[in-house]
């Protein structure tokens, strides 16, 4: 099986991750691809961290490519023990456009993409909606539980 995994840097959404993966058998996916969509900006939980990272680097760029450069690591290190390879990437534009090329790319048999809850702009439900309706392999969609609000 080869893999093919996102996410918006939603620390809830990597306990998510950290559930599922004693669900796989280790060394059971031929290749796990992290790929991690940066720019543009959008309002999902890795930008709230590379504004927070900015005012440290005092360069958003910089900033931008450090929290991406962790974040793969993190997912590097939490794939690895049920993956026989594992590359990392980042890319810039369309999600749904580099989600496309990706898949053919690696040519994945699964997604799995690891998203948070935060999403006042709904840029997340939208990219959701447009990938469930133009996803061609199996996508495995991780996501914290919502909360009721009271």
């Amino acid at each position: 099986m080869r893999m093919l995994v996102c996410w918006d840097g939603s620390g809830h959404a990597l306990g998510a991750l950290r559930d599922v993966m004693p669900l796989f058998r280790e060394q059971a996916v031929e290749l796990a691809e992290i790929l991690l969509v940066t720019w543009p900006a959008r309002d999902i939980a890795r930008w709230s961290d590379i504004y927070e990272r900015q005012i440290v680097t005092d360069d958003l760029h910089r900033a931008a490519a450090e929290v991406t450069a962790e974040e793969m690591q993190l997912l590097e290190e939490i794939i690895r023990p049920i993956a026989r390879r594992v590359t990392s990437s980042m890319a810039d534009g369309p999600y749904i456009e580099i989600m496309t090329a990706a898949i053919e790319r690696t040519n994945a048999d699964l997604v799995l993409i690891l998203i948070g809850t935060h999403d006042a702009s709904g840029i997340i439900a939208q990219t959701m909606q447009e990938w469930a309706q133009s996803a061609s392999i199996p996508t495995l969609v991780l996501r914290p539980p919502v909360t009721a609000r009271v």
